[in-house]
C-alpha cells in the first residue's frame, strides 16, 4: 500500500468540516529545515483555515 500525498487528502479534510486536534509534520528531504518547516506550516495553515 502506497503513502498518500498530503495534497490528495485535502478534499477529505474539507468534507469533514471543522477539525479539532493535532497535525503531525514530518519532513523528508534535503531542504534546510529552517526553510522547509515554515513553508510546510504555511501550507497546512492554509489548507485547514476556514478560507481554505
Amino acid at each position: 500500500m502506497g503513502r498518500d500525498r498530503f495534497e490528495d487528502l485535502l478534499p477529505t479534510a474539507e468534507r469533514c468540516g471543522t477539525l479539532l486536534g493535532f497535525v503531525s509534520l514530518e519532513l523528508e528531504g534535503k531542504e534546510d529545515p529552517k526553510i522547509a518547516v515554515p513553508k510546510s506550516l504555511a501550507l497546512l495553515r492554509k489548507a485547514f483555515s476556514s478560507g481554505g
